[in-house]
């Protein structure tokens, strides 16, 4: 075969991957701006308050991802996912990145809509599509900030922004900070997995150095779950004492969303259901 053939064949091979379900042509040339070191800092908007629970010790959430709203029509299955988190008494609710399908505002504001029509605190981490066609300008005011924190009874919830694939130097010292000052058992939500296991490296976290410097900084610092996205479907990996958990996709796939329903009881968390909706 021609060297040229060869690399006819290859070119042909990687933009078939990029074109798969997870990753359009444009992610072979899209390049996010501002940084993601830039926007950890962005307040433009401010970070969301926590919820009122009840009882801080024994509740319920519910999390899903891959929202993917787009700019004339709401996904299939957000409907569903609000019916089932009033089903099951959620105290509020967590999408794990892409709440918009191409970052456009339009998207944004049916995402808003939806949110302020839940009935209970909707939080979101900002995922790759939410940055497409320069969407950083429409996420703060339509979501918030894409790094915070807020804290329900002895636990810190931590919204990562992983939007590039990379948390970057700047929001892991503001994390690594924030762990020294925070005693909590803590759950971390970001879009792009931190392991998944033995998956490839366009579903996960892409740099090795950084993905072993988290496992270390969240095994040392009281990390109980991990709640991502961007691969749509629902996963759990072991790693150590934590729990990696895939919420799949609020887009859905055969027809049903996906998610998962967190209990916490007496101050634990007892268990990490999979819903289908």
């Amino acid at each position: 075969m021609s060297a040229r053939r060869i690399r006819f064949l290859s070119t042909a091979a990687a933009l078939l991957v990029l074109s798969s379900c997870h990753y359009g042509l444009d992610d072979l040339f899209y390049r996010a701006s501002p940084s993601v070191d830039e926007r950890v800092v962005d307040e433009t908007a401010a970070a969301p308050s926590a919820p009122a629970v009840p009882d801080p010790l024994n509740y319920v959430f519910l999390a899903t991802a891959d929202a993917h709203f787009g700019e004339t029509e709401d996904p299939a299955n957000a409907a569903g996912f609000k019916a089932l988190a009033a089903s099951r008494g959620a105290a509020f609710a967590i999408v794990a990145g892409d709440l918009a399908n191409t970052g456009r505002s339009a998207e944004y504001a049916r995402y808003k809509a939806w949110v302020g029509s839940f009935g209970v605190p909707v939080y979101a981490a900002v995922g790759n599509h939410d940055l497409y066609n320069e969407g950083w300008a429409n996420f703060p005011g339509s979501v918030g900030r894409s790094f915070y924190s807020f804290i329900v009874g002895g636990r810190t919830f931590y919204f990562l922004d992983s939007a590039n694939g990379t948390l970057g130097r700047v929001q892991l010292d503001l994390l690594r900070d924030a762990f020294s000052r925070d005693a909590n058992a803590k759950v971390i939500v970001c879009h792009y997995p931190l392991y998944n296991g033995e998956d490839t490296q366009y579903g996960k976290l892409t740099n090795a150095a950084e993905r072993a410097e988290l496992i270390d900084l969240y095994a040392k610092n009281g990390v109980e779950l991990l709640l991502e996205g961007h691969e749509h479907y629902t996963r759990r990996t072991k790693i150590g004492s934590m729990d990696e958990w895939l919420c799949a996709s609020l887009k859905g796939s055969a027809g049903n969303g996906h998610g998962v329903t967190v209990t916490v009881s007496g101050g634990k968390i007892a268990s990490v259901t999979p819903e289908t909706y």
